[in-house]
C-alpha cells in the first residue's frame, strides 16, 4: 500500500521536522554543579514515569527537589525532548495525539504516511545516546515503562555505574535531585523544548535491585532524511523500534535505514545521528555537538522552512484557519508569537485567516503557527490525508 500525502499532510510533516532538528541541536551533557547529600529525605516517591511528568508539567519542579524511585529500568538512551510525550498526551485528554495509521514493511520497522509520522514526532518519539561529558558525567534515562521515549532524564557518572555494576536494562532504585535551569551553568544544558522543563535528575543514590536482574528497554533511534522529489527538496523523519542492548537488532536497524534511503528510487541522505557513542548509520551531523559546532542548525532550519513557505503550504494553512472563529485564531497567534497587527474588525474569516498566515510568514513564526494549530486540530490534517 502506498500512501500519498495531501498538501495539509505534507505541511505538518515538514513543520514537525523543524521541531525535531531544533530539539536535537540542543542536546548536551553538562557536569553537575555543586554537591548533594546522599540518602536525604525525599519529597516524592516515584513508581511510574507519568508521576514525575505530571508534577513537571504542572510546574511543580523546583531546583533541589528530591525524588526517590524504585523498580525503574536504566538505559543509556534519552528522549530527544524529554516530557514531550506526556505534554502531548495531556493536551489530548490522556489519549494518544491521533489514531496513528501505519504501514508495516518489516518486523518492527514502519513506513508511516505523513499524518502518522508527524503525529509520532509531535508525540515525542525519538531517542539519543550521547557521549559522556568531561569528567565522566553521562545523560541517561530511567523508565518504569521500559521505554526510553517516555522516561525520565538522569545524570550519572561513569564512576557510579562502575561501582554499582549497573548496565543497560538494569532494574534500579535510588534518589535524585532535580537540577533545573535556574543556575546559569545549567541553562540549555540538556534536551529542552518550549513548554517543557529544562534539566534532569542528578542521581545521588543509585543501585541495582537485588534479585531483579535486567530487562529489555525499547529505544527509538531516529534521523531526518533529506531527499529530492519532483524537483523539491524534502525532509522526512525516520525512526525504528529497537531493544537497546541487542547487537542483532542494531544491524537490522542499520539495514532498514539504508534501505529506506534508497526506496522508491530516491537517494536520501541522513542528516542526524542517533547514537553518538556507536554510530548506526552515516550522518552529516553524527552528534548534536557536530550540528552546533558547524553552524548547521541555522542553515538547516532555513532550508526546511524555505520549503514550508511555498504557496500550496500557505493555502493549506489558510484553509485550516478559515473554519475556526476569531477567538481561536487570536489564541493560536498569541501562542505562536505572531504580532497582533493582523487583526481587523468586520472581515470574513477567510480574510482574517489570510492576514494571520501572512503575518506569521513576515514574523518568521509560520512553522510555530502550523504546529500550534495541529496540536488542537489533528483531525483536520488526518481528514486531509489523501
Amino acid at each position: 500500500m502506498k500512501v500519498e500525502s495531501s498538501p495539509a499532510g505534507e505541511l505538518w510533516r515538514q513543520a514537525s521536522v523543524v521541531d525535531a532538528v531544533e530539539s536535537y541541536a540542543q542536546a548536551r551533557v553538562t557536569p553537575a554543579v555543586g554537591d548533594a547529600a546522599r540518602h536525604g529525605p525525599y519529597e516524592k516517591f516515584l513508581g511510574a514515569d507519568e508521576e514525575f511528568w505530571a508534577a513537571a508539567l504542572r510546574g511543580g519542579l523546583r531546583p533541589g527537589a528530591r525524588f526517590a524511585f524504585e523498580a525503574f529500568a536504566f538505559t543509556e538512551w534519552v528522549a530527544r525532548a524529554p516530557g514531550l510525550y506526556w505534554k502531548s498526551r495531556a493536551q489530548h485528554g490522556g489519549a494518544a495525539p491521533v489514531a496513528w495509521a501505519e504501514e508495516a514493511v518489516a518486523r518492527r520497522w514502519r513506513a508511516l504516511p505523513p499524518i502518522g509520522k508527524s503525529a509520532r514526532v509531535a508525540g515525542g518519539v525519538g531517542t539519543l545516546r550521547l557521549q559522556a561529558a568531561d569528567g565522566g558525567a553521562r545523560l541517561c534515562s530511567i523508565t518504569a515503562a521500559c521505554n526510553a521515549s517516555v522516561g525520565i532524564p538522569v545524570l550519572v557518572t561513569d564512576e557510579m555505574l562502575s561501582a554499582s555494576g549497573i548496565a543497560e536494562g538494569s532494574i534500579v532504585r535510588g534518589q535524585g535531585v532535580w537540577q533545573g535551569g535556574v543556575p546559569r551553568e545549567w541553562r540549555n544544558s540538556v534536551l529542552t523544548q518550549v513548554g517543557l522543563p529544562s534539566g534532569c535528575l542528578r542521581l545521588t543514590d543509585f543501585e541495582a535491585m537485588a534479585g531483579e536482574g535486567s530487562t529489555k528497554v525499547l529505544v527509538h533511534p531516529f534521523s531526518v532524511m533529506e531527499y529530492e522529489s519532483n524537483g523539491a527538496l524534502l525532509y522526512d523523519f525516520v525512526y525504528a523500534d529497537m531493544t537497546a542492548d541487542t547487537p542483532e537488532e542494531r544491524q537490522e536497524v542499520a539495514a532498514f535505514f539504508d534501505a529506506y534511503a534508497k526506496a522508491d528510487g530516491r537517494r536520501g541522505r541522513y542528516l542526524l545521528g542517533a547514537d553518538a557513542v556507536e554510530p548506526i548509520w552515516e550522518a552529516r551531523y553524527p552528534s548534536p555537538e557536530a550540528l552546533r559546532e558547524r553552524d548547521g542548525l541555522e542553515v538547516l532550519r532555513a532550508r526546511i522552512e524555505g520549503g514550508l513557505r511555498e504557496r500550496r503550504n500557505v493555502e493549506a494553512l489558510v484553509r485550516a484557519l478559515t473554519g475556526l472563529d476569531g477567538g481561536r485564531l487570536a489564541m493560536f497567534a498569541a501562542d505562536a508569537g505572531v504580532p497582533e497587527g493582523w487583526r481587523a474588525d468586520g472581515l470574513p474569516m477567510s480574510a482574517l485567516a489570510n492576514r494571520l498566515a501572512a503575518a506569521a510568514l513576515e514574523a518568521g513564526q509560520f512553522t510555530a503557527l502550523v504546529t500550534r494549530v495541529a496540536e488542537d486540530y489533528p483531525a483536520y490534517w488526518a481528514d486531509a490525508q489523501g
